[in-house]
């Protein structure tokens, strides 16, 4: 797995398990994987071709993994549970997409296995069969055959469960929202700055294409992006400072909240003013002044659509509001009827 770092401080790099299956580099007898901090690019990935070297993952387990005790949580495991709740880019948990799907795989070729044993049981049996389809549970003479029947059933059971179990779990991940990049920078400046882990841990932060929120967006993207800007550096500085968080470029959802609506309706007054400043200084016709209030008014439709998530009956009564207004002073600027 890759890691974050800083200029001062530098998490310990982890291997991802599908580095082990890339195959990026030229194709070399004497190469080696690239494992852990044995890589002085820092890439991911390896530097050879695995069908001329042989990886031996059961090794690679032992001297690697299992050697490291990350079962053993950090004493800054609570206050980084409270740091991700309390601040706008809360909520981030690694998705171990290469891991979820080897576990389908692995789950799904257990039933097929299981399905071919079925299979050649029912050619085997088929007397035991036929006794099936006329709704008999079992013959005279072969309870034998009945409880591996049943022993086989149970186990298929068992196995289709947790393999339909994986894949909607996969299913369910793969609708989470992916972090955005200056929101993980954040977090992991703020990780390591405070020193609150071992190196070791640092296994758990992946990269940050892995990287995905359960939460529902809170900013949106232009929104996000201008507050992970350099234009937007004495803003955060003036905020962070009155959270008690300033040496930290991080808000706390209740001031990023509140940032938002302040901007979204400023925005909105803008789009109100702008065209009621065309019509009061110009010499408009109907049709032009109808085309500027209708561009307008779709304008304003995309920000009642970005403070009111998606609500479509407060963004129709806005937007119904915001053409009435316009309508009827440029009513007024004209002399007509609206």
């Amino acid at each position: 797995m890759a890691s974050f770092a800083t200029d001062d401080n530098m998490a310990e790099k982890a291997p991802r398990l599908d580095s082990f299956y890339q195959h990026p580099g030229p194709s070399s007898k004497d190469c080696q994987p690239t494992v852990g901090t044995d890589n002085p690019t820092g890439e991911r990935g390896q530097s050879c071709r695995t069908d001329e070297v042989d990886i031996d993952m059961d090794e690679f387990m032992d001297n690697y993994l299992r050697n490291k005790d990350y079962l053993q949580h950090p004493e800054g495991w609570a206050r980084f549970a409270t740091f991700l709740d309390q601040f706008s880019n809360g909520d981030n948990l690694p998705f171990f997409p290469f891991s979820a799907m080897r576990l389908i795989l692995h789950r799904g070729a257990r039933c097929a296995v299981l399905e071919k044993q079925l299979i050649e049981f029912d050619q085997k049996n088929k007397s035991h069969l036929r006794g099936l389809t006329q709704n008999q549970k079992s013959l005279p003479g072969q309870p034998a055959v009945q409880n591996d029947y049943d022993d086989l059933m149970d186990e298929l059971e068992h196995s289709l469960l947790k393999f339909h179990k994986a894949v909607s779990m996969y299913r369910d991940i793969k609708k989470l929202h992916p972090v955005p990049l200056g929101r993980y920078q954040d977090m992991m400046q703020t990780v390591i700055g405070r020193k609150w882990f071992e190196k070791e841990a640092y296994v758990l932060f992946g990269a940050h294409e892995d990287f995905f929120t359960v939460s529902e967006p809170l900013l949106p993207k232009l929104f996000d992006a201008f507050l992970h800007s350099k234009y937007s550096r004495w803003l955060v500085k003036m905020l962070s400072s009155i959270g008690d968080d300033s040496h930290s470029r991080l808000l706390r959802k209740n001031t990023v909240e509140l940032l938002l609506k302040i901007g979204l309706i400023l925005t909105a007054l803008l789009i109100l003013f702008i065209p009621l400043g065309f019509l009061f200084l110009g010499d408009f016709t109907k049709p032009q002044s109808f085309g500027l209030i209708t561009g307008f008014a779709f304008l304003f439709s995309i920000v009642m659509m970005l403070n009111e998530d998606g609500d479509m009956h407060k963004t129709l009564i806005g937007v119904c509001a915001f053409s009435a207004v316009l309508f009827t002073i440029s009513a007024q600027f004209t002399g007509t009827n609206p």
